[in-house]
């Protein structure tokens, strides 16, 4: 099932535009980073202060998550599509389909960190007005992990999996336990936390 969807996407869906922009998604010196600096600049136009710091908590959840990432491809060593796969896929951009860098895929990292970023931004700032655009950015990075045979399906499954896990539980003991957080909720939540 792993290598029938990741052939899927990667070889039927196959097309110039996707290329490009699955590819542009999965960058991080083009994308993701350019895509914290706007949050930032979101979340501290939204909520002041609060929001710079809220915005630091967040960078704290993705780099715990990345770690948490690394530290299970180590200890699981399964191998990516272009170490198993090479003579099948195609890796758009890529003038070779050999790993170029790390050959262990489990989970995605790419997709852990959009995901708990996202969770922990959804629970923290349950009527942010962006909140979606993020959901379906997420989705595409997750995507494109498969579309460039980066990872297997499962690979990026467990990523996206973690990442909730990761990011909501951040954002489960940060509204119990920081008063950032209970600050940027909504005020019918901060009054019965009150009457408790």
């Amino acid at each position: 099932m792993d290598n029938h969807i990741l052939l899927w996407l990667n070889q039927s869906w196959s097309h110039p535009w996707l290329d490009f922009y699955f590819g542009w998604v999965s960058e991080k010196a083009s994308f993701s980073l350019p895509l914290f600096v706007i949050i930032v600049l979101l979340l501290s136009k939204q909520y002041g202060r609060d929001g710079l710091k809220l915005s630091i908590l967040l960078a704290l959840v993705i780099g715990f998550s990345d770690l948490f990432g690394n530290t299970l491809k180590y200890l699981t060593e399964l191998p990516r599509p272009c170490l198993e796969d090479y003579a099948l896929i195609r890796r758009p951009g890529l003038s070779s389909t050999r790993c170029l860098t790390s050959t262990t895929g489990m989970p995605s990292n790419h997709a852990l960190n959009f995901f708990a970023a996202f969770s922990f931004l959804l629970l923290v700032l349950p009527h942010c007005r962006w909140i979606l655009v993020l959901l379906f950015i997420a989705c595409s990075v997750a995507i494109s992990r498969i579309y460039l045979a980066a990872h297997y399906p499962s690979q990026v499954l467990i990523g996206v999996l973690l990442g909730i896990a990761i990011g909501l539980s951040f954002a489960y003991l940060g509204r119990r336990k920081l008063a950032l957080i209970q600050r940027l909720q909504p005020s019918v939540h901060r009054k019965k936390h009150h009457k408790k």
